[in-house]
C-alpha cells in the first residue's frame, strides 16, 4: 500500500513528464511551423520572380514585333 509521501512523489514525477513531453510537443510544432514557413516564403519569391520574368519577355516580344518603340525627340 502507498503512503501519502509515495502518492504524492509518484504525482509530482507524472506532473513533470506530461509538462515536459507538452513543452518538447510545442517545441517540435514550432520547429516545423518556422521551417514551412520559410518553404512557403521562398517558393512564393521564386514564382514572383519567375512571374516577373515572363511579364518582361512578353513585353520584349510585343516590343520587338511592333517594330520597337521611338520617342520623338522634344526641348523636354
Amino acid at each position: 500500500m502507498e503512503n501519502d509521501s509515495t502518492k504524492s512523489v509518484t504525482l509530482k514525477r507524472y506532473v513533470i513528464s506530461v509538462l515536459i513531453i507538452w513543452t518538447v510537443l510545442i517545441a517540435v510544432s514550432l520547429a516545423w511551423n518556422i521551417v514551412q514557413n520559410k518553404s512557403n516564403t521562398r517558393e512564393i519569391a521564386y514564382n514572383l520572380a519567375h512571374l516577373t520574368l515572363k511579364k518582361d519577355t512578353l513585353y520584349r516580344h510585343w516590343n520587338a514585333d511592333h517594330g520597337g518603340v521611338y520617342a520623338f525627340v522634344t526641348k523636354d
